[in-house]
């Protein structure tokens, strides 16, 4: 009987940041062209998914993690920024062929760790107002809306989101 195996891998390498962008390009197209359009969705990935981008990221110490699967390979990813006690879950995305199998748990989970391996009391990230699936996944999770904001992203474009948090620490 062969063994599923699932592993959490810290990016590092161009070929990592390859990796983050292809799995960017997929989920984004799979998940927001609904919610925010197909030309903001190409816009984002151009300007802040692209390899290159990332690569600069990782370089300038941003913690990238790619989840691999031994059946699927990869099939999300995530990016955490330690920051005054507090972790900003700035990335968390898998592949919605792969959802339902317990993969974002296991990547908040490992978000966890990481905030408390930062000595974080605090979890915090932004979410689309309007991606009313993942607001009710982590509100499941314990995360509760703390604050809306509206950020211009450039080329008449704004991100219009809530900002979500999880306290790890009563």
């Amino acid at each position: 009987m062969k063994s599923i195996m699932h592993k959490i891998e810290v990016a590092q390498s161009k070929q990592d940041a390859e990796r983050l962008a292809k799995l960017a390009h997929t989920i984004w197209n799979q998940h927001y062209v609904d919610i925010i359009g197909q030309k903001q969705v190409d816009y984002m990935l151009a300007t802040f998914q692209d390899q290159d981008t990332i690569y600069q990221q990782i370089l300038d110490g941003q913690n990238y993690f790619i989840l691999w699967d031994s059946d699927l390979g990869d099939v999300g990813y995530s990016c955490l920024l330690p920051e005054n006690n507090e972790l900003k879950l700035s990335k968390i995305y898998v592949d919605s062929a792969s959802k339902g199998r317990g993969f974002g748990k296991l990547m908040l989970e490992h978000a966890i760790q990481f905030a408390d391996q930062h000595d974080a009391k605090r979890i915090w990230l932004t979410v689309n107002k309007y991606n009313h699936a993942s607001i009710e996944w982590y509100k499941r999770q314990g995360f509760v809306v703390i604050e809306e904001v509206v950020a211009d992203i450039g080329a008449g474009y704004v991100m219009d989101d809530y900002v979500m948090a999880l306290n790890l620490i009563e």
